[in-house]
């Protein structure tokens, strides 16, 4: 799938600098537009894809909150990429 990147397992948690240190990530945002902090983590799903905005390739993220879980973002799930 185009767009697709190979991170560790799903459901794992990496810092978004972790994220941007990868070659095909250029940001990390919410999909609202907000750059997110280099330090906060986000919960990788099954499928991790960036989309192409304003040129740049974009990881996209939603808020979540999860018992138990320090992470404030997930990335998006397949379906919700179809809107991008």
């Amino acid at each position: 799938m185009k767009g697709s990147l190979q991170f560790a397992r799903p459901g794992a948690l990496l810092r978004v600098a972790e994220l941007l240190g990868h070659p095909d990530v250029d940001a990390v945002r919410s999909v609202e537009g907000d750059v997110l902090c280099a330090e906060d983590l986000v919960v990788l799903g099954e499928k991790v894809k960036t989309v192409m905005r304003d040129g740049t390739s974009v990881l996209l993220v939603s808020a979540v909150k999860l018992a138990g879980s320090e992470a404030s973002w997930q990335t998006l799930l397949r379906k919700e990429l179809r809107e991008y």
